[in-house]
């Protein structure tokens, strides 16, 4: 038996071992079909079947991989009702493929890898990245490593080098690759290829991000992201960004009958939202199996009834809660009963917690939207405190000023005067937008194009979140934080952070949000102005600060601003001081313009 399969076949065991500790959600969007919602349940911690996998970071598989393999089985009529025994055999066999698809003559195992969470810095100076070898040979091993490292997105070659490494028998041995101590904040990948013996070996790249420390005295707090489910990397993260919103799943159909809730479940995740300082945004969605009826519908009293226990379990823990996910139309009937249901256990539970909905797919502004119900005699927005819906520009590729008016970004600026003075809250919030970076051959031929580039999701997502809060949008949640698996599809690339073999890293995104948080948190929406045809400039007020964003919707152009005791940003962070009139760069990359005065110059 080689190295390979046996370490594949010890990961299975450790899989094992560590499922009990270890649980990751199968996404929520992937979960329309509630007929087998919950019939397997792992009884000996409450699990449900889409409760159950693993990231076990040990054993070198990435989430898509666990996702893809847990939905193979799904699929199949006969595993619908099956616990996690399933699901861990699926595992086990991808385990034991992967490591024969892998296996190789050559005993070296070789990673690039970052000091810091996420590869994330302060500083320059900070960055250690290191090359590694480990020797599972019984003879000593010379390796010969190229190495070069790369600006992103602009993969400008800015060092490279080569180095030797002799690696003993059992052993490892690492040296640290060179990295400018004046560099830039932005994000950086190291790429290498080494040689051992005669085998020729390809490491999988690794990043670092260089970010200024998110503000210590104010926090963006109409900015979340959905994270689904609540464990210690997904909070490191948002707070490492400076937010502390997180959208999250504890689905109604994750229970197995009226009353089999999966407490542990949920109160690990209440546990550690608290331990990070976390507000969690729950949604309470989709019908299980046991609570539908035969029309397809749901008894209104049987919903409210789940959310009141909830409410009632973890009074105080849940600032606002979300009613549903993009419901189907066949729904509307049952809303207004819903709705007047849940907002008397929520009087009766919680009252402090606020209720948002419905989270539809589509801007209700447009003529087939939910608009509707927000009238008489409907007129379901008196029993919310925000109503909240989806905005993903079709195709799902296309910049985020799309003129459609069912997608429009831009429409916002009428649609959210229609819709606020219809919510009894008069908020209105914005629970999912976002772009994958897939790959361009899963694009829809329903839909469109869904592929952006990692700089265009940064551009793209950071240039949304301008125009929302400048149309009047009071909180926007992001689709979603990550991590991306290493499969090319849609629904695994949506995230701003990525998990490969050597850990976990940023996106060209995760950059800019960081630094449009930097620039942003504590500050008051004012305008959205178009000075010229395709240039967008948001304009935000922090006290006495003024914060002007510009950006091109296509292509790059010029404006003047005249500037006092302030500085320019590019759209990762590195400031340029400014004091006086300033002829601005524009590219598709929003710049921020920060100082006691920010005006416009014709």
């Amino acid at each position: 038996m080689s190295i390979a399969t046996a370490n594949g076949i010890l990961r299975i065991f450790h899989c094992k071992l560590s499922i009990e500790n270890s649980l990751f959600l199968i996404e929520e969007s992937q979960h329309r079909d509630a007929d087998w919602s919950c019939n397997g349940v792992c009884s000996a911690n409450s699990i449900t079947n889409y409760q159950l996998s693993t990231l076990a970071k040990n054993w070198r598989l990435d989430t898509h991989r666990c996702r893809v393999t847990f939905w193979r089985f799904m699929r199949l009529n006969t595993c619908r009702s099956l616990s996690g025994i399933v699901l861990l055999i699926a595992l086990a066999m991808e385990a034991i493929f992967q490591a024969l698809a892998a296996e190789t003559n050559c005993p070296l195992q070789t990673t690039i890898e970052s000091s810091a969470f996420a590869g994330i810095y302060d500083s320059a100076r900070a960055v250690s990245v290191f090359l590694k070898a480990k020797n599972n040979g019984q003879h000593g091993l010379d390796s010969v490593f190229n190495w070069e490292l790369r600006r992103l997105p602009s993969m400008e070659t800015l060092r490279q080098g080569r180095v030797a490494i002799t690696a003993p028998p059992g052993q490892t041995v690492q040296t640290e690759l060179p990295f400018p101590k004046n560099a830039d904040y932005g994000l950086y990948e190291f790429t290498a290829t080494a040689v051992a013996g005669k085998e020729r070996i390809t490491l999988e790249p690794a990043r670092a991000a260089i970010m200024r420390e998110p503000p210590k005295d104010r926090e963006m707090d109409n900015l979340g992201f959905n994270i689904h489910v609540v464990n210690e990397e997904p909070a490191m993260l948002l707070r490492r960004l400076g937010v502390r919103w997180a959208r999250i799943d504890f689905n109604w159909n994750f229970t197995t009958s009226r009353d089999g809730i999966p407490w542990d479940y949920f109160d690990k995740q209440v546990k550690t939202g608290e331990k990070y300082g976390l507000k969690l945004l729950p949604n309470f969605c989709y019908v299980p199996k046991w609570a539908r009826k035969a029309d397809g519908l749901f008894d209104p009293k049987d919903h409210a009834d789940y959310i009141s226990k909830l409410l009632t379990r973890y009074k105080g823990k849940f600032p606002a809660f979300c009613v549903w996910n993009e419901p189907d139309d066949t729904f509307n009937k049952v809303w207004p009963d819903d709705l007047k249901a849940i907002r008397e256990a929520v009087e009766a539970a919680d009252p402090h917690c606020k209720i948002t909905g419905l989270a539809q797919a589509a801007n209700p502004g447009n003529p087939g939207g939910y608009f509707k119900l927000l009238q008489p005699p409907y007129s379901i927005g008196t029993y919310l405190d925000a109503y909240d819906w989806h905005n993903y520009p079709a195709p799902r590729n296309r910049r985020p000023e799309a003129s459609s008016k069912v997608d429009s970004v831009e429409d916002l600026e009428t649609t959210v005067r229609q819709i606020r003075p219809l919510i009894a809250g008069k908020e209105v919030w914005l629970s999912e937008h976002g772009y994958t970076t897939c790959d361009p051959k899963y694009d829809d031929a329903a839909i469109g194009p869904f592929a952006v580039t990692e700089r265009q999701q940064g551009d793209y997502l950071v240039r949304q979140l301008l125009l929302e809060y400048g149309y009047g949008i009071d909180r926007v949640f992001i689709y979603q934080l990550g991590a991306d698996g290493t499969a090319g599809d849609p629904e695994s690339q949506w995230g701003i952070t990525r998990s490969r073999a050597n850990g976990l890293s940023a996106k060209v995104a995760y950059v800019q949000v960081g630094n449009m948080v930097q620039e942003l948190a504590g500050a008051v929406p004012i305008e959205v102005a178009k000075p010229l045809p395709d240039f967008r400039v948001a304009r935000f007020r922090r006290g006495p600060t003024n914060v002007v964003a510009v950006w091109k919707i296509v292509g790059t152009g010029q404006l003047t601003f005249h500037i006092s005791d302030g500085y320019l940003s590019d759209a990762f962070g590195n400031r340029t001081p400014e004091n006086g009139t300033v002829r601005v760069d524009v590219s598709e990359s929003p710049v921020f313009l920060v100082g006691k005065t920010v005006d416009d110059q014709k």
